[in-house]
């Protein structure tokens, strides 16, 4: 359907051979990569997997193909805005409170069923990701401009000004390249797979509007004691995924302005790179009281 749209004219911005359209990167590709509009309108083992606990109450029977109908319309995303509604069902407000529940350690209270997580995944291995949705939803736009484009996109040729389908991808993706080091692991590989790389001269800008780089092991120690303040506050270390902790530092002080650490979204991202983390960074979240560590 979009291909027909462009009439098989170029895309602003692209030029040169056609580059290979790549796979999602890491650990969703095998899910993700063959994904159609076939597949999502199809899943009859989904629907089986889905109402496997009937419980979940009214509504459960339709919430489901919803999703999957948003998904087939959207490039296989399911990062809808809060308030978008699909055959006036509020499949926003049920995404968003799936996300909400998606942040809480499994088996407490509240915690997403693994059942209904794993159905969610199948459709859109990205749909609850650690950063903001808004960037997932408008990096899916991103993505199916690139294929409609057939994978001939010439990045730092796109005018500003491009928009797709209600997303401004051309100063989304400027900004990216501008801030490469500071987006996560995932997010810089999801980028990479439609061939947008760092931007040296906007980073640099970047760089020199921005506060002294913190290195890793530092911003790890922030949040460390920002979390250790939190467990002694509230005797437990379950801070929502949306909670700001004051940093204890001097950060910010030239401005009176307060700095405030993202420790909700920081524990979810810690969690999801465990592997990667030190022996000994593992053993002090373990005596803050992080079950997982």
């Amino acid at each position: 359907m979009i291909h027909t749209a462009y009439g098989g004219a170029a895309c602003p911005g692209s030029g040169g051979p056609a580059a290979p359209l790549l796979p999602w990167p890491g650990p969703p590709q095998s899910r993700f990569t063959a994904l159609t509009v076939a597949n999502l309108s199809g899943g009859a083992h989904l629907d089986q997997t889905w109402h496997r606990r009937p419980r979940a109450g009214q509504g459960q029977r339709r919430n489901h193909p919803c999703a999957r109908q948003w998904a087939a319309e959207h490039h296989g995303s399911l990062a809808a805005p809060v308030r978008a509604s699909i055959g006036g069902y509020p499949i926003g407000t049920w995404l968003s409170a799936l996300r909400a529940q998606a942040q809480v350690p499994a088996g407490e209270a509240g915690a997403l069923d693994p059942d209904r997580r794993a159905a969610l995944e199948a459709i859109d291995p990205w749909w609850a990701p650690s950063w903001p949705v808004e960037w997932q939803r408008t990096y899916a736009a991103a993505r199916a401009w690139w294929l409609a484009c057939e994978g001939r996109v010439e990045w730092p040729a796109l005018p500003a000004e491009t928009e797709f389908e209600g997303e401004a991808i051309g100063r989304w993706v400027a900004a990216q390249r501008g801030v490469w080091t500071q987006l996560e692991e995932e997010q810089r590989e999801l980028l990479a797979a439609l061939g947008i790389v760092e931007d040296q001269v906007l980073a640099e800008k970047a760089a020199a509007k921005a506060r002294p780089a913190t290195s890793r092991a530092d911003r790890f120690g922030q949040h460390l004691a920002a979390l250790e303040r939190f467990a002694a506050r509230e005797g437990h270390v379950r801070a929502p995924r949306q909670h700001k902790e004051p940093a204890d530092s001097p950060d910010g002080a030239e401005s009176g302005e307060p700095v405030l650490l993202g420790l909700g979204a920081w524990l979810n991202n810690t969690k999801s790179r465990r592997a990667k983390l030190a022996p000994e960074q593992l053993a002090a979240l373990a005596e803050v009281g992080v079950e997982w560590a």
